[in-house]
């Protein structure tokens, strides 16, 4: 059957929606020098005898180098090694020699810290159509044993991981954050008097971040409205807990936490800029707490999200948007005119991240002195709540 070119288009859509696990498939030329390509084909054969194999297409000059070794062997891609693999991907001088990847006793390159990894002798190769399926007989293989991630998937021309469903809400897991908030509500009371701003209590529920609390600057007078009841941070809005919303719940939580939060992203919206989350979380946790910038932009992509009736393509520009000004937050030099919000978080008796804590609708800052100096006001009284809280010390630095 030869395919016509609008069938061969349909064709390449259809396969584009099967996810595939990714691999490094690596071996030695005659002249001893190292030889790789990504593939989204490897699989398991055999278990009696250990067979492995996987598809190499006719058209790939890399496969022809492959194809004829003896050996070879296959490290399957995490999620955390996104900058190896898209440096093998680009075919990059000296990605043979880059950290991250460690030679066999027998002089094959695999990755060092791989989800699984096999060593074959290649035991056949047999042509079907336009690719040809090379198997080799298993010789070592072996799993890591550190905590690198989920395994990488392609699907949609992109990479990205599976991630674990979130587990079902305890309902006194919510009771607790309630809580929690309503005990640090009294000595979170004179820093929002002190700051003269109201301050927002966060916590993640689930797979959304609630807002649980408001603590008011001022004493709310008969016939005022009390905080908390405002479009943008009223008292039981939740948010989407996806990259880049909420960044304190991940920054200090487990990887598969991270992940999490990080893959919704990519499913609500369609991708995710990895390196450039895992760098907001990093300033984050050096700076000991969060910033938003653009206040303009900050209120619309808050009115989106929180909008049941807004159309999914102005839900991902908006979110886009978003996750591009991450970079101006994560940079040394803040646009010191325009913090939208800063965020502190309060650990749990764990180190764990219980609340967050948000103060909005900022004015300029003279200088980076004056918002380390309102952020340490903030962090002390996000200190204060811990103890409260967990009578215990401050989470992980």
């Amino acid at each position: 059957m030869t395919m016509s070119l609008k069938a061969s288009e349909l064709w390449r859509a259809v396969l584009a929606e099967y996810p595939t696990g990714v691999a490094l498939v690596t071996a030695q030329l005659p002249d001893g020098s190292p030889v790789g390509m990504v593939v989204g084909s490897f699989t398991a054969i055999s278990q009696d005898p250990p067979l492995v194999g996987y598809f190499g297409d006719d058209s790939s000059s890399t496969f022809q180098s492959i194809v004829g070794a003896d050996r070879f062997a296959v490290s399957v891609f995490a999620d955390s090694h996104d900058s190896l693999l898209r440096s093998f991907v680009r075919k990059d001088e000296g990605r043979y020699e880059q950290s991250g990847l460690t030679t066999t006793d027998s002089g094959l390159i695999r990755l060092d810290d791989a989800v699984v990894w096999f060593e074959a002798r290649t035991q056949s190769v047999q042509r079907h159509g336009d690719h040809q399926l090379v198997v080799g007989a298993v010789v070592d293989f072996g799993v890591s044993t550190s905590d690198i991630g989920s395994p990488l998937l392609y699907r949609r021309g992109g990479f990205g991981a599976f991630a674990i469903p979130a587990e079902a809400v305890d309902a006194r897991l919510i009771g607790d954050r309630l809580a929690a908030a309503q005990a640090a509500a009294e000595v979170l009371a004179p820093i929002a008097s002190r700051l003269s701003r109201d301050i927002a209590v966060t916590a993640l529920v689930g797979d959304s971040v609630v807002v649980v609390g408001m603590v008011p600057s001022a004493p709310v007078a008969p016939g005022e409205s009390p905080p908390g009841t405002g479009p943008l941070r009223a008292i039981g809005i939740s948010l989407p807990f996806a990259a880049p919303v909420e960044p304190l719940f991940a920054a200090w939580a487990h990887e598969r936490v991270r992940s999490f939060w990080m893959e919704r992203a990519r499913h609500l919206v369609g991708a995710v800029d990895r390196r450039q989350v895992e760098a907001r979380l990093e300033a984050i946790r050096r700076r000991g707490f969060g910033v938003s910038v653009d206040q303009d932009l900050t209120a619309r992509f808050i009115g989106t999200i929180t909008d049941p009736s807004a159309e999914r393509e102005s839900y991902a520009q908006i979110w886009s948007e978003y996750a591009a000004q991450t970079i101006v937050s994560t940079s040394s030099i803040l646009t010191l005119s325009d913090i939208a919000a800063v965020q502190v978080p309060v650990f749990d008796e764990h180190g764990q991240v219980a609340l967050v804590l948000t103060v909005s609708d900022l004015g300029p800052f003279a200088d980076e002195d004056a918002l380390n100096a309102f952020a340490d006001t903030l962090i002390a009284a996000a200190d204060a709540a811990s103890h409260v809280i967990a009578r215990g010390p401050r989470g992980r630095s």
